[in-house]
Formats: structure tokens, sequence, C-alpha cells
């Protein structure tokens, strides 16, 4: 993880350059990055830190974008293959509101770089999904008549 982490982290520069990057080198920086995610298994997104944590402790949804998106998917279906199914379903306990994940995904949805989500906007339609459903869920048990 260690090797990884400086790679995710390169993406957006931080602090910005002087000079912003150009719209070419942004998509080229963007498309890189991209490719370390898509080709990163996500049990290595959901690894510990060195000095303890994970991804998700560490980045920042506003800044690292695709690098928070791609953790928060990873741990999602960690959850969801340790209960049997790799599915969407929102019934596994930390995604729920008052699981582990749940603050982590409404933090994402809360302040997200738009410009980052539109190179992954099946991942991150992926988590409103799943917000949507652990809600609905949740909603089905306090009101059963709704």
């Amino acid at each position: 993880m260690d090797d990884l982490l400086p790679l995710l982290l390169s993406f957006p520069p931080h602090p910005p350059p002087a000079h912003p990057l150009s719209n070419e080198e942004y998509d080229r920086q963007i498309r890189t990055l991209l490719q370390v995610l898509n080709q990163t298994p996500g049990s290595r997104l959901i690894g510990k830190i060195a000095g303890g944590g994970d991804l998700l402790d560490i980045l920042d949804p506003s800044i690292n974008t695709l690098p928070y998106l791609y953790a928060l998917l990873a741990h999602i279906n960690n959850v969801q293959s340790n209960n049997g199914k790799q599915t969407s379903n929102a019934s596994s306990k930390p995604v729920l509101p008052t699981g582990a994940l749940w603050p982590k995904m409404v933090d994402f949805l809360e302040c997200f770089d738009p410009i980052q989500v539109r190179y992954a906007g099946h991942e991150w339609r992926r988590v409103v999904e799943m917000v949507a459903k652990s809600a609905k869920a949740v909603s089905k048990v306090l009101h059963p008549g709704n």
C-alpha cells in the first residue's frame, strides 16, 4: 500500500501549481490515474496504511475524488462479498445510516469534485444508488406502511 499512496495523492497536484494544468494535461493525468485505479485490486484499496487507518481516513474526497471513490467502492464490495452476495443490496449493516461506511458515503457525495467524477460516472452512480437503497431500507423499517 505504501507504494500506491503517492500515486493516489499525486493528482490533482496539491497545492495547485502556479500555472493551472491545461485541459490536455489534466485529461492525460487523470486518465493515467484511472488506469492505475482500474488495475489495482480492491483488496489493496481497503488495506491498512502504515501507521494505521486506511485510504478513506487519509484521502480528502474533495481533492482526491477518484481514489476516494474507488476505495469507497472497494469497501462496499468487500462488505457485500462478506455477506455472500456481490450485488447492490443495501441490507449490509456497514452501508446503512448507522453503519461505518454511511458517513464516508455521505461525506463523499457532499464534497466530491464534479470535474473528476465526469471520468467515473458509472462508479459515482453506484455510490448514489447505494446511499438511496440504504436510506430506503432504513425508512421501511422506521415506517413499515410506506
